[in-house]
């Protein structure tokens, strides 16, 4: 078993000997309709100054954890699995230094594929040895390129924000500012929202529009996709913060809010920051506050009966 990361980064692996791998591109996304036959072709290459021996397969994968990753495994018979519809030319090369070798597989879709989206993975595998290390989607000795296909018909695309969140209530250095957007996707295919967050000051001002990076929620997993904002110039005060992004065929659309409080303080000093950060906490808690008053004035005036 070995792990990939659902997004466009170089994949290399490196056994114990010092022999590498690497595989490009990591990831193809194919629209099809049943009946279609769909040929790519993948790179594999040996960076290295010793010639290897490498395995090329088909694989399942399924989506883990939150943050973009997939487990390998071994073929199953499952209602995304493409690996029953999928062939491989060479599946033993020798790679000697600096060689490459470009490997063509074939996708034949059933005429009865269901639609929606069906999942694999061509993994790259070293004979010998045994992982140290490496780059990429790399763990063990394999490589992985995913195989993301959306079989045309009646698919089913529901995509929701289950979060939005910030920094925190309070921002003291504001240097580079994430947001958090997690992403479920409940529908029959893969779908990669497209969008941006919109922040604004305490008086409704646009301060600055960051592009929502655009990465793939797998069907019935959530993702959670970072985005980050680095303010130029003098930003203090109450933020506002708002998620707008589409997805699927029809650009469904998809929005959430959040704020925090900005408080620079190696601009505003200590004193001023102290003082504007206990009015933060003021206005942020002052319904609880209000509560522990009332409560307390309550006591007194049971204790003076």
């Amino acid at each position: 078993m070995s792990t990939a990361l659902l997004g466009a980064f170089p994949a290399a692996a490196q056994t114990d000997a010092g022999k590498t791998i690497a595989i490009s591109p990591l990831t193809f996304e194919i629209t099809a309709n049943p009946g279609d036959v769909i040929t790519n072709a993948l790179r594999v290459f040996n960076p290295g100054e010793d010639t290897v021996a490498v395995a090329v397969h088909v694989e399942d994968f399924s989506p883990s954890g939150e943050t973009g990753q997939a487990v390998v495994s071994a073929p199953e018979s499952t209602t995304y699995s493409i690996v029953s519809w999928t062939s491989i030319e060479n599946s033993e090369l020798v790679l000697g230094p600096k060689e490459q070798a470009i490997v063509n597989h074939t996708i034949r879709v059933p005429f009865n594929a269901e639609p929606g989206g069906h999942y694999g993975a061509i993994t790259a595998e070293v004979r010998s040895g045994a992982v140290t290390g490496g780059t990429g989607i790399a763990v063990s000795q394999k490589v992985a390129s995913l195989l993301l296909v959306a079989v045309a018909g009646d698919v089913q695309e529901s995509l929701t924000i289950s979060d939005f969140v910030g920094p925190g209530n309070v921002v003291l250095d504001a240097s580079a500012v994430k947001f958090a957007s997690r992403f479920d996707n409940q529908g029959s295919v893969h779908l990669k929202p497209r969008g941006f967050v919109t922040i604004t000051d305490t008086f409704g001002r646009e301060i600055a529009t960051v592009a929502l990076d655009q990465k793939n929620v797998l069907p019935g997993s959530k993702r959670v996709i970072e985005t980050t904002w680095q303010p130029e110039g003098f930003v203090i005060g109450r933020v506002n913060a708002q998620l707008t992004a589409i997805y699927g065929s029809t650009n469904e659309p998809l929005a959430a809010t959040t704020s925090f409080w900005v408080i620079p303080m190696r601009i505003v000093g200590p004193v001023g920051g102290g003082l504007l950060l206990f009015l933060v906490f003021g206005f942020v808690f002052r319904k609880r506050f209000a509560l522990a008053f009332s409560i307390f004035v309550r006591g007194q005036h049971t204790a003076n009966k």
